[in-house]
């Protein structure tokens, strides 16, 4: 008997973030009983004799504060790799509540910052704010996981992930110099670089990280190769917690220039996740699927909006080239009001739009051709 590979997507409410668990198994032998929950959650009973899986979690979200749900630990420690949709810290820091050694994780993947004018004066301003606000995703996971040595890989748009079923459609490898990107992110870079040097309080500190030799370029998750700036700005950091106000605009700044390289991942017919991008990049991207698919709409049956479905991040783009039987957006009922109803308009006739309150799980069922097919 051919084998049938099962999909579940599950897209966890946990506050501030995504946490998305992608769980994909075959099987050769199976018994199927398909049962519909409120039209959204479906369970296959099937005999596990022939079982092979392999799981993959996009970001972990941050707000876990008053408990971490049993179904979120088992999804993390279940995890063989994982994606960071973008350099966030409430996008990962909830594996802190993870016990120590508990994750089996190989592999992770994190956005590629492209190539262009002022690139590391942008890192270290990530990386500056990330050692000043908490833990960094590389020691978490080297705390957490059961071994360290996991692969680490910058992923671009061309690239294929999670076994090469899922293919990369942002961020871009370069930007083009004078485009409106472009121009954009080196606006945004000067007014942090400016910030941080209008203020002698912090201008220093700032000046000490800005001409530190930093040989890897995203050296923000990799801090571990940094101790010498990590313990120059540990020493000062209550001096620069004095300065909120300053450190909030660059945050921001920050938010919304990383948002812009979050990972776009997508599988044809099937999965479309844009990550935070910014309604600009929601535009590109879905042009770019649109002409790849012969100019024609793109469908899929599970859509995860970007930035949580939010009005100012919606771009009329959705609705000129993507249909799916599911859109559904993380954390939308509890920020109800800052929802974009247009999304309703990109479900297709028989399918459903869907908040997450509570955990939801979707599942595609696939028979495959050889037993030989993953």
């Amino acid at each position: 008997m051919n084998p049938i590979t099962e999909t579940h997507y599950t897209v966890n409410d946990v506050g501030n973030a995504n946490c998305i668990f992608i769980d994909r198994f075959k099987h050769r032998n199976y018994e199927s009983t398909l049962i519909n929950v409120c039209n959204i959650h479906f369970f296959i009973n099937f005999h596990e004799g022939d079982l092979k899986r392999r799981n993959l979690l996009i970001d972990f979200g941050y707000d876990h504060t008053k408990h971490l749900d049993y179904n979120l630990k088992e999804q993390a420690r279940n995890a063989d790799e994982f994606l960071l949709s973008h350099y966030h810290l409430d996008h990962y820091k909830g594996l802190e509540k993870m016990e120590d050694k508990s994750l089996y994780i190989e592999k992770i993947y994190y956005p590629h910052i492209p190539q262009m004018h002022n690139r590391y004066t942008l890192l270290k301003a990530c990386y500056f704010i990330c050692i000043v606000d908490g833990n960094d995703l590389i020691n978490l996971l080297k705390q957490k996981n059961k071994t360290t040595d996991f692969i680490k890989k910058n992923v671009f748009i061309g690239d294929t992930i999670f076994d090469d079923r899922y293919e990369v459609v942002w961020p871009p490898k370069n930007l083009e110099k004078g485009s409106t990107m472009y121009t954009k992110l080196q606006n945004g870079i000067k007014r942090i670089d400016d910030t941080l040097n209008e203020h002698p309080e912090i201008k220093n500190i700032w000046q000490h990280v800005k001409q530190s030799s930093i040989i890897d370029p995203h050296t923000l998750l990799l801090k571990e190769d940094n101790n010498d700036i990590q313990e120059f700005i540990n020493k000062h950091k209550e001096k620069i917690k004095d300065h909120k106000d300053i450190l909030e605009k660059v945050k921001f700044e920050i938010r919304q220039i990383t948002n812009r390289f979050s990972i776009c991942v997508y599988k044809k017919d099937e999965f479309l996740f844009l990550g935070d991008l910014e309604k600009e990049e929601v535009e590109m991207c879905m042009k770019r699927l649109f002409e790849k698919n012969g100019n024609k709409k793109v469908f899929v049956k599970y859509f995860i909006t970007p930035h949580h479905g939010t009005k100012n991040h919606y771009s009329p783009a959705l609705e000129k080239y993507l249909t799916a039987d599911f859109v559904i957006s993380s954390n939308g009922e509890k920020e109800n009001s800052d929802y974009a109803k247009e999304y309703k308009k990109l479900v297709s006739g028989h399918g459903h739009e869907h908040r997450t309150y509570n955990d939801s799980t979707f599942t595609s069922l696939k028979k495959q051709q050889s037993s030989k097919t993953n």
